[in-house]
């Protein structure tokens, strides 16, 4: 399980749920803001392209959701009504690390999808729980996503929260919640726990890690429980005669209106969904990333009725 640390002290408590470096320094005229700690202080922008050259050299290859590609194609196709904010660590002048931030106004009312007490309720609730998160991490996906650093000094924890907290003030922003930190790295955050943070469990990212002797589904089908070899099979008679294909990226501007139309169908369906995927999310995404991002659809004869 990963874990999230969520602040309660900036407004009101919430409760929701081998790289290569170089050394860059800040840019001409940037506005470095200091932090408490000597000879430290970091660089916010609200676009990406303006810190993309030091941004690139301190982001994991590995790591598409800080990618530069990926983070522009959400600044250009943002979640309704997301703000983006990008920082930069320096200490002594060179650059140590970097940050994501998604501004993202909750509106409880609306993100809640079971409350079904009409609109009286709805009203009541919304004018109670309605403010501004600063999240550093990325919403549309579970998993480290929302900063890193060189190196592992004790100090980067409180050097990342010291930053959050001067933008969330910036923003008038009432929460943070830093995830997904994962429970080897929410140990250094030990000591932030006191400065009013809480840490909660979150949904796991969903990846499976592939046994070397899988050489064939037969062989993970091998690996299972009977009871759920059953299920399996009883799932794939129930497919029926569904083919699979993956989209290229003409295929998904064909397509589009039906893939965000599966999408906004199963995230209706969430107790608490946060954001609304922009409608040009997929075809934004294909066409920064190419192979990176694929995208593969279920049809029944002529009709799209899945895709992942």
């Amino acid at each position: 399980m990963m874990q999230c640390l969520v602040s309660k002290s900036v407004a009101f408590a919430v409760s929701l749920h081998r790289t290569h470096f170089c050394a860059v320094a800040p840019l001409p005229g940037a506005n470095v803001t200091p932090l408490s700690a000597e000879g430290t202080g970091y660089l916010a922008s609200d676009h990406i392209q303006a810190v993309a050259d030091t941004w690139e050299r301190l982001a994991p290859e590995d790591n598409l959701y800080l990618s530069v590609p990926f983070l522009q194609s959400m600044e250009d196709f943002p979640p309704a009504g997301m703000q983006f904010r990008y920082l930069v660590f320096y200490r002594d002048h060179q650059p140590i690390g970097i940050a994501l931030g998604q501004v993202v106004p909750v509106r409880t009312a609306e993100h809640l999808q079971w409350l079904n007490g009409g609109q009286w309720l709805r009203k009541q609730i919304s004018g109670l729980f309605n403010f501004t998160m600063l999240i550093c991490g990325t919403v549309q996906g579970t998993g480290k996503h929302g900063f890193h650093f060189r190196d592992d000094s004790a100090q980067n924890g409180q050097l990342l929260v010291e930053a959050l907290e001067k933008e969330a003030t910036l923003l008038s922003a009432g929460a943070i919640m830093i995830k997904d930190t994962g429970r080897e790295t929410a140990a250094g955050f030990r000591n932030i726990r006191q400065s009013g943070y809480s840490t909660f469990p979150f949904q796991p990212n969903m990846v499976l890690t592939r046994a070397p002797h899988w050489h064939q589904l037969s062989d993970y089908l091998d690996d299972l429980s009977a009871k759920y070899r059953v299920r399996y099979r009883r799932a794939r008679k129930k497919l029926g005669n569904l083919t699979r294909k993956e989209l290229s990226y003409s295929d998904i501007r064909t397509w589009n209106d039906t893939i965000h139309g599966l999408y906004q169908e199963q995230a209706a369906k969430a107790d608490f969904n946060l954001i609304d995927l922009h409608p040009g999310y997929w075809q934004a995404l294909k066409a920064a990333l190419g192979q990176r991002f694929r995208v593969w659809a279920y049809f029944s004869g002529e009709e799209m009725v899945g895709f992942y």
